[in-house]
């Protein structure tokens, strides 16, 4: 969750040093990995300067990079089916906030977070996605809901917005609307090609659930 006002993490911690940090040979509390099912999800941090995914020399990104690694062997052995990450802050998204804010849309271009708060982001962070074949990544911290089709460098990879038959890109749903009710200064208009379904605003509360049946199919509702 967000931390509106200074914090220390004191409660994450406490909360976090049960989680599986160790297990999957991260260095750091804010990073990890887990098998549930036949899902290996993956738990990002990029909060402070030394795990900025923009950039590869960090110890976070190594790690990342060589847990992808072994998630792709153990997909391909057949020990898995699906590759999720978990970010708080949204790495594509076509909301837009205010002053600076997190997108900014210009003649034939959409910067978004990927170049507003996460430099290089979209020159390394998202390859690594494609080059290891992550399949969703959940974002929050935006108070509204968005879903895209599977996209790269803010180009649209599929024809269609709704079911994806082996997609080669990433799909990102930032599903940040679970309770705090926060007004969002707006949209992009005109609508990225890649931003489809569902827009869902401050006001409008809920959740996600994703279900992975077998090797063939995730549904997200």
């Amino acid at each position: 969750g967000s931390c509106a006002q200074y914090c220390s993490y004191i409660e994450y911690i406490v909360r976090a040093i049960n989680q599986p940090w160790n297990q999957s040979d991260s260095s750091s509390l804010f990073y990890y990995s887990m098998d549930y099912g036949n899902v290996h999800w993956i738990a990002l941090a990029n909060e402070h300067s030394s795990t900025m995914m923009g950039n590869p020399n960090t110890t976070e990104f190594r790690w990342l990079e060589a847990d992808l690694q072994k998630a792709a062997a153990a997909r391909a052995r057949g020990d898995i089916s699906w590759i999720f990450t978990v970010l708080h802050y949204p790495t594509m998204a076509s909301n837009v906030k205010s002053p600076g804010g997190y997108c900014t849309s210009l003649p034939h271009t959409y910067s978004c977070a990927v170049n507003c708060t996460q430099d290089a982001t979209s020159l390394h962070f998202e390859d690594l996605l494609h080059k290891y074949g992550v399949d969703i990544m959940f974002t929050g911290h935006s108070h509204q809901y968005e879903r895209t089709t599977p996209v790269y460098r803010y180009e649209n990879q599929s024809s269609s917005s709704n079911s994806f038959l082996d997609p080669a890109h990433t799909i990102f749903v930032n599903t940040g609307s679970a309770g705090n009710m926060e007004v969002e200064s707006g949209w992009l208009e005109p609508r990225p090609p890649w931003s489809v379904g569902l827009r869902g605003g401050p006001l409008q509360f809920g959740f996600g659930e994703v279900r992975a049946e077998g090797n063939r199919r995730v549904l997200f509702r």
